[in-house]
């Protein structure tokens, strides 16, 4: 019974290949991308299911089982790659990224500035009614045919307001 139950749950894995094996290599390819990647994870999954056999219980379908063997092949290989990044950071690299950090939060802080500034003037010089357009346009991402229909003005008022708004914060 004992070599029955062995044989109804072995897996021919050269079938398997044959009739999985692109299957298996886009399932890992969407996750790598990297050819070289793809296919030491694709080789790493076979030689896994070959030696864990024993392991499969015939409970469910071996390509579930397969599939999911690549799965921990594809996130074993990204931790270890992770590592292997972070090894090969030295000292001078991790001063570059500080800095460049640092340079990062500065270029924040100015772009609020300017979105500040940029509000303060929509609030102070540009009527409601364009700057309703000016939201619907550039905040929202609709198109001036969309601001038209919903503020009931002509395509060309919708055009020329938020040229008008937009000139209003490059000037100052």
């Amino acid at each position: 019974m004992n070599d029955d139950l062995r044989n109804a749950c072995h897996i021919d894995l050269d079938a398997f290949s044959r009739t999985h094996g692109p299957r298996l290599r886009r399932f890992i390819g969407r996750r790598l991308r990297i050819e070289e990647d793809v296919e030491d994870v694709y080789q790493d999954t076979l030689i896994d299911a070959h030696t864990h056999q024993a392991a499969f219980l015939g409970t469910g379908r071996p390509e579930t089982w397969i599939f999911g063997i690549a799965l921990n092949n594809v996130r074993s290989h990204i931790r270890s790659k992770v590592r292997y990044q972070r090894l090969l950071m030295d000292e001078a690299e991790g001063e570059t990224l500080l800095r460049d950090t640092a340079r990062s939060a500065e270029s924040v802080a100015d772009i609020r500035e300017q979105v500040r500034r940029a509000l303060h003037i929509l609030q102070s010089e540009v009527t409601e009614a364009a700057r309703g357009l000016v939201y619907d346009v550039l905040v929202e991402g609709g198109s001036y045919q969309q601001a038209a229909e919903a503020h009931g003005v002509p395509l060309g008022t919708v055009r020329s307001r938020v040229a008008r708004a937009r000139e209003r914060v490059r000037r100052d």
